[in-house]
């Protein structure tokens, strides 16, 4: 299992095989949480401008609208 994933790190990040495994895996593990770091600001973004937000109520904890699509980048970041 670990091999498979060493080797699909390596074809879709084209890292060269010259890298040992446990620096390929941790290659492909920053990159993985650089990605889904970036990509929740955008989300966010793409929240604010848009209007998708979920509004403050009495049974909410939040007092100012908040966006709710936090998970959609962290879906995009496993799955890419």
């Amino acid at each position: 299992m670990v091999q498979a994933s060493i080797t699909s790190i390596q074809l879709l990040l084209l890292i060269p095989p010259i890298f040992s495994d446990v620096m390929i895996l941790l290659i492909g593990g920053a990159s993985a949480f650089l990605f889904a770091y970036l990509l929740t600001f955008a989300v966010r973004a793409l929240c604010y401008k848009l209007g998708w937000l979920d509004q403050p109520a009495t049974r909410r904890v939040h007092t100012k609208a908040v966006p709710r699509l936090g998970g959609v980048a962290m879906f995009a970041a496993f799955v890419l």
